[in-house]
């Protein structure tokens, strides 16, 4: 009976040695080693527990209370002294920088807009915030959507505190310190760049390296290419309202209003004012388009083929094409022969187009006209075959055969007219001997009634 006695006590002692030594080992405030003997945390009484690792404590766990006195946790970790020996080992892991900075190494999705109610920065975000990078540094911070600012401390960047323009590329937007709201938009090195003196232009936007470089008294520009309405160093730019698309379109022109320029080199050597470029290349005077915008010359060029796939109208005009035809420009061949017989064996046709035809021809109207494989048979020179193999027609050769068959038609109605008139003065001839005639006879007659005729003697 007093060894069971024994025995039931040596093994109460023994569970008390066992829990008081548990309870000691996971309240020590250290883990010796390495954090991979870390495996239970428990806050301390005295706030706070150490981790060790090689070289001295590499983490600190502690217990800090809010105003509600709850307890939260803290945890402070030892800064890396240098670059990590290997970036491998950190990913997904939570470690911080010698910079100060904690980092981590993987990715990191917000499941939420990102809004000044879900991401704090500089402490007390608020609404009708916008988080905002306005220096080299990187910093960003909360700042009003509507609140001025700069952004030139950055290397690429730069605008004036309420002038509502906005530069980005080197030297884009340099000179200008006008504080007026000129509203410049540029993108682009040396965009939008005065070099000599202050720029005081207005509502000009530009893309494109050295696009409207120069320009320092112009406004609402557009310029958009490779040095689009550029203006070399020692230029004052001064034109307005001018549009410019494609690479160096109205390079030169820093003096004109109002221009229009699409397509490489459009309207690069040009100077004037109200003038329609499209691709002119670099040779004076000479476009693909042309038009001319002032009020008492009106006018578009085409230089080449002009294609209409619908109807063509004009309107308080008049609509007679006219070419160059001055005999200086040209080599006489000879002369165009076809005339009224050709003419006779065309045969003119209402049509209509086929539905659906791969063209996208109107097929609801009546036209008059002829058919190209017909008119080929006769003037084939007036045929030609497009990209997609169907026949186009001209009538520029049918015109001029029906000059030819009018001129015809002409001679010899004057043939007509001789034959007519040569008929008439034989039939005016042919009277007058009648006339003569009838007088004889009528003398005649007079003698016979009279009975006074002579006796003849043998």
């Amino acid at each position: 009976m007093n060894s069971l006695k024994i025995y039931s006590v040596f093994k109460i002692s023994l569970l008390l040695l066992i829990v008081w030594f548990n309870v000691n080992y996971s309240q020590n405030e250290d883990v010796n080693n390495s954090t991979k003997k870390y495996f239970k945390i428990q806050a301390p009484s005295n706030g706070f527990s150490k981790v060790h690792g090689s070289n001295g404590v590499i983490a600190t766990f502690g217990e800090e209370k809010d105003n509600n006195g709850n307890s939260f946790a803290t945890l402070n970790l030892k800064l890396a002294e240098d670059h990590p020996q290997n970036l491998e080992n950190l990913k997904n892991k939570i470690w911080q920088a010698s910079i100060n900075n904690l980092m981590y190494t993987g990715s990191v999705d917000i499941a939420a807009n990102l809004t000044t109610q879900n991401l704090s920065v500089m402490e007390n975000a608020s609404a009708n915030l916008v988080l905002t990078c306005l220096s080299i540094s990187g910093i960003a911070a909360w700042k009003p959507y509507n609140a001025a600012g700069t952004i030139n401390g950055l290397l690429d960047g730069k605008n004036l505190a309420n002038s509502n323009s906005i530069y980005l590329g080197n030297y884009s937007g340099q000179n200008d310190t006008n504080p007026d709201n000129n509203r410049n938009t540029a993108v682009g090195i040396n965009s939008l760049t005065n070099f000599n003196v202050q720029d005081t232009t207005g509502g000009n936007s530009s893309l494109g390296y050295a696009s409207l470089q120069g320009y320092s008294i112009g406004d609402k520009n557009t310029a958009l290419g490779y040095r689009s309405l550029y203006a070399n160093n020692s230029s004052i730019a001064a034109g307005s309202n001018n549009t410019g698309i494609g690479h160096e379109t109205l390079r030169d022109n820093i003096i004109g209003n109002g221009n229009i320029a699409v397509g490489f080199g459009a309207g690069k050597a040009d100077i004037d004012n109200n003038k329609l470029y499209v691709y002119s290349g670099i040779t004076t005077g000479f476009s693909l388009i042309f038009g001319d915008f002032d009020e008492n010359n009106e006018k578009v060029k085409i230089s080449g083929s002009l294609e209409i796939t619908g109807d063509f109208t004009v309107l308080n005009g008049s609509a007679f094409p006219t070419s160059s035809s001055d005999i200086r420009l040209k080599n006489i061949l000879g002369n165009y022969t076809k005339g009224l017989e050709e003419i006779n064996k065309l045969k003119t046709i209402n049509f209509r187009y086929k539905k659906n035809n791969s063209r996208k021809l109107d097929s609801d109207k009546i036209h008059c006209g002829f058919i190209a494989q017909e008119v080929e048979k006769v003037f084939p020179e007036a045929v030609k075959k497009d990209d997609d193999g169907y026949l186009l027609f001209n009538m520029h050769p049918i015109n001029i055969a029906m000059v030819n068959a009018v001129q015809e038609l002409s001679n010899e109605n004057k043939s007509f007219y001789n034959r007519i008139t040569k008929i008439k003065d034989q039939n005016t001839e042919f009277s007058n001997q009648n006339l003569e005639l009838e007088e004889r006879l009528s003398k005649i007659e007079n003698l016979l009634k009279n009975k006074r005729f002579a006796k003849i003697s043998n």
